[in-house]
């Protein structure tokens, strides 16, 4: 690889649809994979799976490989590529690596990527080629629809592709061109992102194609014409029988996703210093820091408050607890006025009427409980008692 200083470094640049990627996930390996993908596309060579195979002898002039991915639509990316080489002979070498076509891109993309379900069956196709100097993203329709009565192995790129790229364009009107210099879309407007069977019994082939226009203005105005043309499915499939070949088969259409307009461009400021990244990612890392401090001091203070009611319930019950317990031994029930009477019960064998023994608490120096009488109670009299006194008597007059 060149390193001569004396070779002023010359940055190329294009533009690519990838489908199947979200912006958020172009990071870490897939846009390692993609770099590399360029890196191998540049140099004239072709990544197999375990090692770069090159036909007519590896270029190795890649100097620098940057590239930044914004959401376009229905699941797909648009990436802006920056490539530094040394010197105008290695950047007209590069070009004329590059002009073998997006296919040798995705190619080396998905056999680096094979390990990643992303990017294992990618789809990627080029909007703004690769070119000299910084390359300008322009706005972009995508849509997607499927045509039944016609297999995918009948759309292969020929005819029928450029028959329903053609189909497209003239459906879309007079929004192509410079600004100011409007001029009727052809079929070199039209780009077949992926085209794929459909999952059902009936013989068919889902389409996604992609429209590069001047403006935004004009990517809506192609959006809102082209939705309509498309949800017409008896003039949108005449137009396809009428290019004829493989396309004659075709006996319905469906509308998979409405043609949207996505305003892409321009891209990204070459060459941004890493310092921007570390800061961006650095204020970042400290909001989730400080969300995630907030996050635990509330959790720990739901926890504080939740075992300080739990205790205060349990003291408040033992509280009542206690003063039931003083309630009943203090003898202070005002129901019963402070007496606990204990009824006796008649026992057989026992003379005299049945009375009641009470007793009331008074306080006393031992904290304890003391008997009263009351008057008017005596102890029973048993009738072996008796007969005991009658026969003491008898023996005394004896005596």
């Amino acid at each position: 690889m060149p390193t001569d200083v004396n070779m002023p470094p010359k940055v190329l640049s294009f533009v690519a649809l990838l489908d199947g990627v979200y912006a958020k996930q172009f990071t870490g390996e897939i846009k390692a994979a993609y770099d590399l993908a360029v890196q191998d596309w540049v140099d004239g060579s072709k990544y197999d799976g375990t090692e770069t195979v090159c036909k007519t002898g590896c270029l190795k002039i890649t100097q620098l490989v940057e590239s930044n991915a914004t959401d376009s639509a229905d699941h797909t990316v648009s990436i802006s590529t920056y490539v530094t080489v040394l010197g105008d002979d290695n950047a007209q070498k590069a070009l004329a690596s590059m002009s073998r076509g997006s296919e040798v891109l995705q190619y080396n993309l998905r056999h680096r990527g094979g390990q990643l379900d992303e990017l294992s069956h990618a789809e990627l196709t080029l909007t703004s080629p690769p070119s000299l100097g910084k390359v300008v993203a322009k706005p972009v329709v995508i849509g997607a629809v499927s045509l039944m009565g016609l297999g995918k192995e009948s759309f292969a790129p020929g005819s029928e592709q450029l028959g329903f790229r053609t189909v497209i364009a003239q459906a879309a009107g007079s929004v192509c061109g410079n600004m100011g210099a409007p001029r009727a879309c052809g079929a070199k407007d039209v780009e077949i992102m992926d085209y794929s069977s459909l999952d059902r019994r009936e013989t068919g082939v889902r389409i996604k194609f992609v429209m590069e226009v001047d403006s935004k203005a004009d990517a809506d105005k192609a959006a809102a014409t082209l939705t309509k043309f498309l949800h017409d499915s008896a003039r949108f499939t005449a137009a396809l029988v009428a290019q004829g070949d493989g396309l004659a088969k075709v006996t319905g259409t469906a509308v998979d996703m409405d043609p949207t307009a996505s305003k892409m461009g321009p891209p990204p400021v070459h060459g941004k210093g890493d310092d921007d990244d570390k800061a961006s990612g650095g204020g970042s890392t400290g909001l989730v820091v400080a969300l995630c401090i907030v996050s635990a001091l509330l959790l720990v203070g739901c926890i504080m408050g939740a075992v300080y009611l739990v205790k205060k319930d349990k003291l408040h019950l033992d509280m009542n607890r206690e003063e039931e317990s003083a309630r009943i031994f203090s003898g202070s029930d005002q129901a019963a006025g402070g007496i606990f009477t204990i009824p006796t019960a008649e026992v057989i064998g026992v003379s005299g009427e049945p009375s009641q023994g009470s007793f009331m608490p008074v306080n006393s120096s031992e904290g304890g409980m003391s008997m009263q009488d009351f008057p008017g109670a005596r102890p029973p009299k048993y009738d072996d008692d008796e007969e005991r006194e009658s026969f003491s008597k008898l023996e005394d007059g004896r005596l």
